[in-house]
């Protein structure tokens, strides 16, 4: 239940702060442990301050909201985290594909495990993200 509170919050809060930077969301999908966010930006834009601003204001938010998160889970709270978010992210450009594609494929990630991803343009799904013996 908390799981699905929390998931609708950040949904909410990204929304609402791609707003406030004039970024236009195009697809959003939360997993438990990562999401996938594609915004249009303007040139002027600075990615690294779009992204420190958005993991920033939603883990604020967030642990307003739900303390119970600076344990990430834990039932027993012997050890509360500094940070909500990993330190790193991964961004891209969509130039060389249409906007459609990128939304579908983070549209589809919902429900998928972490190493499910098809990689290297294998369509058959022999070479896995994780599976280093290929």
């Amino acid at each position: 239940m908390l799981e699905g509170l929390v998931k609708d919050e950040l949904r909410t809060i990204l929304t609402d702060e791609c707003k406030e930077l004039e970024l236009e969301m195009l697809a959003l999908e939360i997993m438990p442990d990562y999401l996938h966010l594609f915004v249009s930006a303007k040139p002027t834009h600075i990615l690294c301050v779009m992204v420190k601003q958005l993991k920033g204001v939603s883990a604020i938010k967030l642990r307003e909201r739900f303390p119970e998160l600076a344990y990430l889970g834990y039932s027993h709270r012997w050890k509360q985290f500094k940070h909500l978010w990993a330190r790193g992210y991964y961004c891209g450009s969509a130039g060389h594909v249409s906007q459609d594609a990128v939304k579908r494929y983070i549209l589809e990630q919902e429900g998928k495990d972490v190493f499910d991803y098809s990689i290297y343009g294998d369509h058959i799904g022999e070479t896995k993200i994780g599976d280093f013996t290929k």
